[in-house]
């Protein structure tokens, strides 16, 4: 950190350690994996290095760095045999690299474009849909599917309602972590009303529960849905 006085609004655990010294977390041989959200270029770019260099895997949020020195920096990552990750701060974070590093690897990707249905700086900051937003996806020349974006909160049910008349589909995410909330069923029971029939669950999260959770959910789902 920059400054150890700076009051936080965190309670960190009683192990845990502020340093103003790079020096402290590349030479502890107890750190395996360095967290840099420093921002900047050069200071960042010896940070990475040096935590490389002393057999540490590096987990970043900078793009702008990577956009500079990534080649440099991912080479000294694979010939140490270490990981240098940035994935999280990558479209939004929808895991996308670990999918193109390995389940594409032989395919010929020439480009990856999106929309970002979030457009006002609140939504962006707190992560939440809030009006809605609006998407497409050309299926073919003739085919254009239309995506609507809907607010889950229940606090924007009235948002939800007005996105939702008049569509043929729903795609309806439910975290698996957390499985069927009062909103989900809000939502299914609105679609209920406005005659939709069609959709398709997405079960999110999946890599953040143990397998036993994931079936319970997935029990809940088909259960509710039935």
């Amino acid at each position: 950190v920059r400054d150890l006085d700076k009051p936080r609004n965190v309670i960190p655990s009683p192990d845990t350690t502020f340093t103003t010294s790079m020096d402290a977390l590349i030479d502890d041989p107890e750190i395996d994996i360095v967290v840099e959200l420093a921002g900047g270029v050069e200071f960042p770019r010896t940070l990475i290095t040096r935590a490389l260099n002393s057999g540490k895997s590096v987990v970043t949020a900078n793009k702008a760095l990577l956009a500079e020195h990534g080649p440099e920096l991912f080479e000294l990552a694979a010939d140490k045999g270490l990981g240098l990750y940035y994935e999280a701060s990558v479209a939004g974070s929808i895991p996308i690299i670990q999918t193109l590093k390995e389940s594409l690897a032989g395919n010929r990707i020439k480009a990856l474009t999106g929309i970002n249905c979030d457009r006002l700086a609140e939504e962006q900051k707190r992560g939440i849909t809030i009006e809605l937003g609006f998407a497409y996806l050309d299926l073919n020349p003739q085919l254009r599917l239309g995506i609507i974006d809907v607010p889950g909160h229940e606090r924007f049910v009235k948002n939800m309602v007005s996105g939702a008349a008049g569509i043929d589909f729903v795609l309806l995410v439910i975290a698996a972590d957390e499985g069927i909330m009062p909103h989900t069923r809000e939502h299914l029971e609105i679609c209920s009303l406005l005659g939709i029939r069609a959709g398709l669950v997405a079960l999110t999260k999946t890599d953040m529960v143990e397998e036993e959770w994931l079936e319970l959910v997935r029990e809940e789902v088909q259960a509710y849905l039935a």
